[in-house]
Formats: structure tokens, C-alpha cells, sequence
């Protein structure tokens, strides 16, 4: 992985480009919360980072951005699709924030990827953790359909959260459903691993 302070410094009007047709994301580099510096991503690269480094990304829409990605520290994570319809994550593991607020709804959509679960969105404010144990789901607002192969799609709504745990996926006769949550609960802790820096590499 390159180190992100290598890369320059661009303005959010540098970052389409309709001649190319390439996709890029502006990136808010953060170091113990506090905003370091902003860079770019190009689509296909992947950000990993260190316990003490979050990323915001900002990318999509025609009019305004529509999506803001928070990577959490200690994640890794690949931008699959930041053009303006197509919104794809990967969540190898750690955790993502999303807010998806579609310019046109039915047009746009967003998926996340874990190793064990699929979240398809439409346009809502939800969080995804992936572990050693599973990927848990929580929404803040709107619904998501989550996709677990060999099990039905579940929805998970506003004030939900969805455990898809190893353990389940091992019983075939296990449904995975998602239980209502009275106080917004802070998602269990991620045992960091390693590659503590934080870069990209195309994948």
C-alpha cells in the first residue's frame, strides 16, 4: 500500500472528469479525529487503516454528492463502484458508516459486501461491521435488504440491527432476522489486525 500522505492534494473540481469517464472519491484524511489533510481515491482501490486514522469519502450524484463513507480505524475496505449510479463497497473488516441520499431514487443504489453478507440500499443511514465472528448491520434511518447465501433476505429498518454470525451460517436451519434496539447501542469492539498503515492498492 502507498502511504496517503504521498498523494496530492486536490480540489472537490478536480476530481470528475468527463472526458476520461474515470470515477474518483475526495477523501478527508483523519488522524485521532482530527481532519489531516484531502486526497482522492480512484474506483477499484482499496483504503486500509491504522487504529488511529479514519477516512471520510464523499463521492456519486449529479447535483450534490449522494454518498458519505466513514471508514472506521482498523479497516479495510474497497471502493468497487463510485460512479454516479453505482455505489459498491467492499468491508473486508472493521466498520463503515454510510448516508446514501439518492439525487434519483430507483436510480441510484448502493451495496455492501462482507465476507458473509450483502447489504443493498436504496437510500438510508445505517452502519456494517465485519469481524472474525460475522457482519453485524445496524440502521439509523431508512431500510436495507441484507443477503445471505443459502438464507432469505432479510430487511433491517430503522432502530434495527442484524448479527450474521459465522455460528449461523454453519446451521442451515438458522434464520437470520434482525431484533429491534430501544437505545442506539455502540457496536462491539473489533480486535484490531495487522497492516496498520493506511493506503491503497488496486485489487
Amino acid at each position: 500500500h502507498r502511504d496517503l500522505h504521498s498523494f496530492p492534494t486536490r480540489r472537490s473540481s478536480d476530481l470528475a472528469d468527463p472526458e476520461s469517464g474515470s470515477s474518483v472519491a475526495q477523501v478527508q484524511v483523519l488522524v485521532d479525529g482530527v481532519p489531516e489533510r484531502t486526497t482522492e481515491i480512484n474506483e477499484g482501490e482499496t483504503v486500509v487503516t491504522s487504529e488511529a486514522q479514519a477516512l471520510q469519502v464523499r463521492y456519486g450524484g449529479t447535483i450534490n454528492e449522494t454518498c458519505l463513507v466513514e471508514v472506521e480505524p482498523a479497516s479495510r475496505v474497497t471502493f468497487n463502484g463510485i460512479d454516479e449510479l453505482n455505489h459498491r463497497l467492499r468491508l473486508d473488516r472493521g466498520s463503515v458508516h454510510v448516508e446514501f441520499h439518492p439525487d434519483r431514487p430507483g436510480e441510484e443504489g448502493m451495496i455492501v459486501e462482507t465476507p458473509d453478507a450483502r447489504v443493498i440500499v436504496v437510500g438510508t443511514v445505517f452502519e456494517v461491521r465485519a469481524t472474525h465472528d460475522g457482519t453485524v448491520v445496524r440502521v439509523n434511518e431508512g431500510r436495507v435488504r441484507v443477503e445471505v447465501e443459502g438464507r432469505e433476505a432479510a430487511f433491517v429498518s430503522a432502530g434495527e440491527v442484524l448479527h450474521v454470525t459465522k455460528e449461523q451460517l454453519a446451521a442451515a436451519d438458522t434464520e437470520v432476522t434482525p431484533e429491534s434496539v430501544d437505545v442506539d447501542p455502540e457496536m462491539e469492539a473489533v480486535t484490531p489486525l495487522p497492516e496498520v498503515e493506511i493506503g491503497r492498492a488496486h485489487v
